[in-house]
């Protein structure tokens, strides 16, 4: 699968990125084309992805799978069950070495669609109050990095503008002088209504209040 065709499914649902890879019970795939842009992440510098990070969910015919059963096969024929969170969150990467060289197997019905749906996340603790600032930084060192995986195709990727909330209920920007902002909503499809933080939108933002912890913060383009 082409960059072009990778890019194009990108950030495709907003604040997930939709299965770029999909296998069926006989079938497996190369461990970086199921991890999809994990080697171009781990390939960067550290000062250049030190403010987020790359999750994997597992999901099954467009919804997260945390009971599916997958394996990571070596070149030595080595089989490693892939272990997931109650979330289907991927519990812990592969790394260069196993991208290039292992495979990834997982068992499903015939005519099941499975696969890994990439999430981008900020290197912050995840509580009812963020620092804004830090925040903010986050989500354009990950537009930066973004756009330096898609190279000469930067003009088809999407842009990194925004902090999702899934959970939250609702929240606030306090700002610079003293006065608080309400934050927009979005309804998203895979999380339903979530506040969201968006940087260019609220000007002089330096702490973000939340009425509940949320289930996770998710860095997307713009929320539709």
């Amino acid at each position: 699968m082409d960059r072009r065709t990778l890019l194009g499914g990108l950030m495709a649902a907003g604040a997930i990125t939709l299965p770029s890879a999909v296998w069926a019970a006989t079938q497996s795939v190369k461990l970086s084309q199921a991890f999809a842009y994990l080697s171009d992440y781990l390939s960067m510098t550290p000062a250049k992805r030190d403010r987020f990070h790359m999750a994997f969910y597992a999901v099954r015919d467009r919804k997260f799978a945390p009971d599916l059963k997958a394996v990571v096969v070596g070149p030595d024929g080595k089989r490693t069950p892939l272990v997931l969170d109650r979330s289907a969150k991927v519990v812990q990467l592969p790394n260069l070495a196993q991208l290039r060289s292992s495979t990834l197997e997982a068992d499903a019905a015939p005519g099941e669609k499975v696969g890994l749906a990439l999430e981008l996340e900020p290197n912050l603790p995840v509580g009812e109050r963020f620092d804004a600032i830090a925040l903010a930084a986050s989500i354009a060192q990950c537009e930066a990095a973004v756009a330096s995986i898609a190279g000469v195709l930067s003009f088809a990727a999407p842009k990194i503008v925004a902090a999702l909330f899934p959970g939250a209920g609702s929240g606030q920007a306090l700002l610079e002088n003293g006065r608080a902002q309400a934050l927009p909503t979005t309804n998203n499809r895979f999380y339903g209504p979530a506040p969201y933080f968006e940087p260019g939108s609220i000007a002089g933002a330096r702490t973000i209040v939340l009425a509940h912890t949320p289930s996770r913060v998710l860095m997307s383009g713009h929320p539709k």
